[in-house]
């Protein structure tokens, strides 16, 4: 981190603390708590956007944004436990969720570009996040135990209201399992998409990498290709060499030490890549 960084992230935070006319570190702390919809839900989006940005080295981006699904996965389970079914804000929580595998994502994808290898750090953080999405999954079944629990309690005061031939609270209760139904299709449709989401950031990782890789070995062979050509083009002048004149050796001989170089220069090449 440098000099203007370091004044940078201080200075940021308390603007933020200013612009939300509430006082102090105690802002800072309370927001961390915070869920979309909160009042010091942009203070907390904002705190974050200042550690990311002032967090220069790639793997330590990477664990951030991996703390950072960890925040949002805590946003979601408190959204359900607190405010039902379908909550406002939980979009905003899966799609800030779904965010920090892009990120990650496209972190490794950039180093990989640079020669950089990653293809273990790559699945290590995959084993991270299939930690966090069954985190997610358990989340989801928990908020529809109860309604499951309701919807079977349900149904057996509705076999002994069709007994009674009650007529009026056979359909009260079909409309209450209606609803409740309802509400279990829409966590599912909810669980489903974010599930669906994260899977195709992580193929689209692994697409990524594999074309990288690909283009790597293709320049690699290209790279060997060009050093046998080169080689086979030395030897050729060098035994035109042995039968040639004196002035006429001199002139194959430098020929073939300048192909010898240019095919030592692509050896040292092919071994930095």
């Amino acid at each position: 981190m440098n000099i203007s960084q370091k004044g940078f992230a201080p200075l940021v935070i308390l603007l933020i603390v200013a612009a939300t006319g509430v006082g102090g570190t105690a802002t800072i702390v309370a927001s961390d708590a915070s869920k979309p919809g909160d009042v010091l839900y942009g203070v907390d989006q904002a705190v974050e956007d200042v550690r990311l940005a002032i967090t220069t080295s790639p793997e330590a981006q990477e664990q951030l944004r991996v703390s950072l699904a960890e925040e949002r996965i805590a946003e979601i389970q408190a959204l359900l436990a607190e405010k039902g079914v379908n909550p406002p804000g939980l979009d905003i929580a899966l799609a800030n969720l779904i965010e920090q595998k892009q990120k990650i994502a496209q972190l490794l994808a950039e180093q990989k570009a640079e020669g950089i290898k990653v293809e273990q750090k790559a699945k290590e953080l995959d084993n991270q996040f299939e930690l966090k999405e069954a985190e997610l999954e358990r989340i989801f079944e928990e908020a529809k135990a109860p309604l499951k629990a309701q919807k079977r309690q349900l149904k057996t005061q509705l076999r002994e209201a069709l007994l009674a031939g009650d007529a009026t609270q056979v359909g009260q209760l079909r409309q209450q399992i209606a609803q409740i139904e309802a509400q279990l299709d829409a966590l599912e449709t909810k669980e489903e998409e974010a599930e669906r989401l994260l899977e195709a950031e992580e193929e689209k990782l692994e697409a990524e990498l594999e074309a990288q890789e690909k283009a790597q070995e293709e320049q690699e062979e290209l790279l060997e290709q060009q050093q046998e050509d080169l080689e086979e083009q030395e030897e050729e002048l060098r035994e035109q060499a042995e039968d040639a004149s004196e002035l006429e050796k001199e002139r194959l001989e430098k020929a073939a030490d300048k192909l010898k170089e240019q095919a030592e220069q692509l050896r040292e090449e092919a071994e930095k890549d």
